[in-house]
């Protein structure tokens, strides 16, 4: 595989945990009683590919979720947010 395919491929892989992100997740006054690593495993379901916490994390970040400051430097993080699973994606 050429270096250029491997970029596409995970530029893709971003693009699409980002959409799902935008897609089921909603900002709310409460924090997510689950943390980046149930988030991870929900997304992984969804796109039927491994996603690293840390790309979890970053893809929260990209798409406007800032984690909470009590859990900021933590491995698993937590957000004020809501997750929509309509169970159709």
């Amino acid at each position: 595989m050429k270096q250029q395919d491997i970029l596409d491929k995970v530029d893709n892989s971003c693009l699409s945990l980002d959409f799902l992100v935008m897609l089921h997740c909603r900002p709310s006054k409460g924090v997510f009683k689950h943390s980046s690593y149930w988030l991870k495993h929900f997304f992984e379901k969804k796109l039927g590919m491994y996603i690293s916490n840390e790309d979890m994390k970053c893809s929260m970040c990209r798409c406007g979720f800032t984690p909470t400051k009590s859990s900021k430097k933590d491995i698993n993080q937590y957000y004020k947010i809501k997750v929509l699973d309509d169970g159709s994606v």
